[in-house]
């Protein structure tokens, strides 16, 4: 298998994140450019998984 676009992720360490657009607060967002030179991405808020693998849900 092959991929041909790479697509980086971020992962942050907060229980949400600030859209860059709309400036709302989610847990992930992932970003699509209609330019192929330009590096799609996704970032993703990690303190609610680790805080769950903490109290062992």
């Amino acid at each position: 298998m092959e991929f041909l676009i790479r697509v980086v992720a971020y992962l942050k360490t907060d229980y949400q994140l600030k859209k860059r657009d709309t400036r709302e607060l989610a847990s992930a967002t992932f970003f699509a450019p209609y330019d192929k030179n330009v590096e799609p991405y996704i970032r993703i808020a990690t303190a609610l998984w680790a805080n769950f693998k903490q109290h062992g849900s």
